[in-house]
Order: structure tokens, then sequence, then C-alpha cells
């Protein structure tokens, strides 16, 4: 009867509705914000399903109860989702996450410790330095993301790419200018996507959604040359006919010519350009890898041809720029500076430190020490990998005789990594790396991002509807890594002096200590930076070798009752920062005679005026 069938269409719907209450009720816990780009996670699959974009990927994972792994092909739009993490290889444009069980609710917090104090006499040698760095040292990168895409699942954020940003902005340009001399480093992981519109190519070949036209190009160029700036600008890499390895010319040498018109070039707005990103899918030995570093020779000839032969005029050739590809790189990487010597000028690399931002175990440093000893057996994606990468990298670069650059780096990977990338915790990594980087010596590190993304410099892509700030809007308003940038701008010279060590003692693993000669001084004066992670602990810093008073840059989080995960603004000094009138505010020392008090998560700079330090002369 009509009846029973009612009843009986009944049943099937609560039948369904349980099990998919179940299979929801049982599905693991994804955080979609941690993504592994470039990796295939896991072995075989459980199924296969067609996806716009990664986080759709990693949401059908945490709808299957079976699922703690999945892996999506931005090329193909495909899915997979797999019961294993049993293997982990590097793969082209694939992209990877891990699921696992919902965790229990978190312990109530313990108590927070009683806090100390702890007195260190610290040495500093004057006398001598360990290198130099860039006056464009602190520079930074824009990337090619679209609002929708990017790595962060909210996506990158309206306005916020190479294509979209407001270049017009006053406020941006005073921001931006403060940091100058710098490099503006274009490019991502599509700049190998991006074709060209300028005179001599086929505008109806360039995609609308990738294309740098001459009118934008342009536009670039000439915000370079208000906010004292310089561009380095990522290639594509199109191979010839198919031929694996073999660069196709046509676009790059369309641009070059068009900018030599303009006259864009090294002395100007160009600094140099970087051919391709990310390509050590080709592989030493073979026929590919042989054509790919021949192609650096064929770039420096086009170059040489179009902006002649003067040093100072032509823009610079840099490369490879590959992501974290270890083990492999320890073979791959001096195999490609062997291939390309005699035509590439400047080594590049990338490096993120997947910094462990949340207590109780919080990992914000550089690490220096390889943690197998060994580069041929070690993975690249730990926390602090950044330190020893850079180690190797310096060393790789000083033997082939080209400088070294650190061209794209941040707190993490994947857009950031997690909301906590635009806080005050990741200002302790980018002090460190400041740091550690100088001393090992680079010349030059461009933070991962101008704006974009969960780790921007200057707020717009966390201040959109679906991210951290949401009502903030795309204001270009400072997050707190843009201080710690411009006072190491404003405060750390280009000479580099020996690490600090304590005297009598060793360095508290949660202090870090970073010294120069002065900016813009050649009277003996030091500025040493500081950084305290311990959570109870205040470290009373006396340095006797560098006289007895000197003017500190405390920074603090401006709200002390927010963990530094939480907090996006910082005080100097106490006093909150924030622009003024669309300009940074004014950043003034306080005078003291006293001993250095860095307070637990705490840093900033101590400036030595009468340190007399004969390096620095």
């Amino acid at each position: 009867s009509v009846g029973q069938a009612v009843e009986l269409i009944m049943f099937h719907v609560l039948v369904y509705l349980g099990v998919f209450a179940t299979l929801v009720a049982a599905a693991p816990a994804c955080n979609c914000s941690l993504q592994q780009p470039g990796y295939d996670i896991g072995e075989n699959h459980l199924v296969k399903l067609e996806a716009q974009s990664s986080l759709q990927c990693c949401k059908s994972c945490q709808l299957n109860s079976s699922c703690t792994t999945w892996t999506y092909s931005e090329e193909e739009k495909s899915c997979w989702l797999k019961d294993n993490a049993n293997s982990r290889t590097k793969a082209g444009d694939r992209t990877s996450g891990t699921c696992g069980p919902t965790p229990p609710p978190p312990s109530p917090p313990p108590p927070p410790p009683k806090p100390s104090t702890t007195d260190l006499t610290v040495s500093l040698d004057g006398s001598t330095s360990i290198g130099s760095v860039s006056p464009t040292f602190v520079s930074y990168c824009l990337d090619w993301w679209p609002p929708q895409e990017g790595a962060r699942p909210e996506g990158w954020g309206p306005n916020a790419n190479v294509l979209e940003l407001d270049l017009t902005s006053t406020k941006l340009k005073n921001l931006v200018s403060e940091l100058g001399p710098a490099i503006l480093r274009i490019g991502g992981s599509l700049d190998k996507q991006v074709k060209y519109d300028v005179p001599g190519l086929e505008s109806d070949t360039c995609p609308a959604a990738l294309c740098l036209n001459s009118s934008r190009w342009d536009q670039l160029n000439a915000f370079a040359f208000d906010t004292n700036s310089k561009l380095v600008f990522g290639l594509s890499y199109p191979q010839k006919d198919g031929k694996d390895g073999v660069w196709n010319s046509t676009q790059a040498e369309a641009l070059f010519r068009y900018s030599a018109s303009k006259g864009y070039n090294a002395s100007s707005t160009l600094y140099g350009f970087e051919l391709g990103e990310e390509l050590t899918q080709f592989q030493v030995g073979t026929d590919a890898f042989s054509a790919y570093t021949n192609s650096y020779h064929t770039a420096a000839g086009i170059m040489r041809s179009i902006f002649g032969m003067d040093d100072k005029i032509r823009p610079k050739l840099m490369g490879p720029c590959p992501g974290m590809s270890w083990p492999q790189l320890a073979a791959w990487y001096p195999a490609f500076l062997k291939g390309t010597s005699g035509a590439l000028d400047i080594s590049v690399y990338h490096s993120y430190n997947q910094i462990v931002p949340y207590p109780p175990n919080r990992i914000l440093y550089l690490n220096k020490t390889i943690p197998t000893g060994n580069l041929s057996t070690q993975h690249g994606t730990s926390p602090g990998d950044t330190g020893w990468q850079g180690a190797a990298q310096a060393e790789f670069a000083e033997k082939a005789g080209v400088p070294v650059w650190l061209g794209e780096f941040g707190p993490h990977n994947g857009g950031g990594g997690g909301i906590y990338a635009s806080t005050f915790a990741s200002s302790f990594f980018y002090l460190d790396a400041l740091g550690v980087l100088s001393e090992l010596n680079h010349s030059v590190l461009a933070r991962q991002t101008l704006v974009g993304g969960n780790y921007e410099l200057l707020r717009c892509s966390s201040g959109q509807a679906s991210g951290p700030e949401p009502t903030a809007g795309c204001d270009f308003e400072p997050h707190p890594d843009y201080y710690v940038a411009l006072l190491w701008k404003r405060l750390m010279g280009t000479t580099v002096l020996p690490t600090p060590s304590i005297t009598g003692g060793t360095m508290p693993e949660s202090l870090r200590l970073h010294a120069h000669c002065t900016a813009n001084s050649m009277n003996g004066s030091v500025t040493m930076s500081f950084s305290n992670i311990n959570d109870s602990v205040t470290y009373n810093l006396t340095v006797p070798s560098l006289g007895d008073s000197f003017y500190e840059y405390h920074l603090t989080s401006a709200n002390m009752s927010l963990d530094i995960t939480e907090s996006r603004q910082i005080a100097l000094n106490g006093v909150a920062l924030k622009t003024e009138d669309g300009a940074a505010p004014a950043l003034p020392g306080q005078l003291s005679s006293n001993a250095i008090q860095v307070k637990p998560y705490s840093l900033g700079f101590a400036v030595f005026p009468n340190a007399k330090a004969s390096s620095c002369m």
C-alpha cells in the first residue's frame, strides 16, 4: 500500500542519515592549513575523486572515516584519499596532507612558573668582523597566487598578488620606502606558468589569469623606483618543443628587450632575473639536467647581448631557487653550481623554518646542527631546518665562488602554515634568522611576503572576511615582523661581528644574541640584537667591552595578557606601535646605563654608541 511504501522510504532515509552521522562522527580531524606542497604522501589509495582545490581534497578526506592521508594534483584536478602515510616522495604539482583522530580536549594549563632572574655577562669582540651583508639584506617578496587559490584554506586573499596589488597606495609606498634600499623579489610556485604580453609577442597566447603585460611591468618598475627598491623577477621556464629540460627563451627574450628599451636594468630598478624555480625534477646525470644547466648559459648570452657587458648595468642571472628537497640537494646543488659556472651570478635557494609556535614545546629559533649529522640522509622540513640548510648553502656557494641569497623564506610554508604567522610568535624566528644567516655570509634574505598569505609583513590577506582579522581589510597596517625588519634596517649595519657568548658559561637555549656594527656609523658603535623565549626567566645582560651606556629598543606584546601566537600588535619600550598618517611611527630608543633586561617573550636591540669597536671605525 501507499502507507507501507512511505514507511519503507522513511526507514531507508533514517538508516542513511544514521550511517552518515556515524561517518561524520568517526571522521578524522584535518588541519587543512597544514599542507605540504610538492609531496606525495602515502601508498596506494582508497578512492580517487575530482576536486577543484587542495582544500576540497582535504575536506573530502575529513568526511571519509578511513582516510588518514590525502594527495591533490592541481594539474589533473584529482584527489587521492589514502589510509596510510607509509611513504613521502617529492612529486611535481602534488600537494598532500594528513588527518587523524579528533584530539581529546587539552588538559588544564599548569600554573605559571615562578618568575626568576638570571644575571649574565656577555662577551662581544668588536675588534674583528666575520663578514658583511648587502645594504639590501632585509628584503621581501610578492607572489602570483590568485585570491581564491594558494595553500591557505581561505585562499591567498584579494588585492594581495603581483597583478592586483594597489601599487599606487601612498601608505604602502611610505611603509615600503622605510625598508629601502631593498630587493622586491617577484616569484613563487606559479611563476613557471606566467606568460608575458610585451612587444614582440602575440597577446592572444597570454592567459588572462597569469599574464604580465607591459603596463603592469612598467608599474612594478615605477613602484621599485618610488620605494628605493630593485626588482628580482622569477622567469617562467617553458620547455622547447616538449624536450625535457630545454628552455624556450622566446618569452624571456621579449621581456629582456622591452626592459632594456625602457631603461630597466641593474643600475635603475631591475637587479636580476631568476631562471625557473623548484626544478629539481631534472635529475643529475641525465640529458635533461645537462639541458637545464646549459639553459643558464643560453640565458646569460642573451642577457649580455641585450643589456651589454657592463656588470653594473646588466641584470644578474640568478637561480636555481629550489625548495627544501633534501637530501636530494646534497648532491644536486653542487652539480648545478658546477654546470652553471660562468653563467650564474648569484646562488639562490628557498627555505621555511617550520616553526612550532605553541607551548609547551615551542620551536622558534633556527637550528644550525644537521639532525642526522649528514646532508645525504637529512630531510628538509623539520622545525628549525633553515639554520643547517643556510650553513650548507653558504658552503656550496663559497666553493663555487658566487654569493648566496635566501630568496624566499618565512616561519612556515603553505602560505604561512597558520594564522600565527602574522603574530608576535613569528618575530622570534625572524630576528634569529636575520642574525644567524648574516653570520653565515648570506647577502640578502627575501621574506615571504610583503603582502599575501598568513606570513605577510603588511596586513592585506589577513584582513579579509575569512582571515584572522576579518574587519580590517587590506589596509597595509604593519604586523610585528615589519617592525623587526624596520629596526634591523635602521640599527644593524652591514658589518657582521662574531656571535656574542656568555663569559664563564654557556648561552641559554632560550636566549639568542647577534651583533653588527651600528648602521650608518663609523665611530665604533655596536648594535646587539636579543630575544628570549623563556616563559619565566628574565636575563639581565651586561656587556663590559662595549661601554657603560646604551640605547634600548625593547619589543613586547602590546597586550601582555595574550599569548605571542595571538598578539598582532607590539609595543616599543612599552608604547604600542601603529602607523601615523599612513607612515611608520617614530621608533626612539631609551637611554640606559643599567643591565639589559630581556624579559620573557621579548626581543629587541641595544645600541652601544661608545663601544669604540675597531672593526666599526
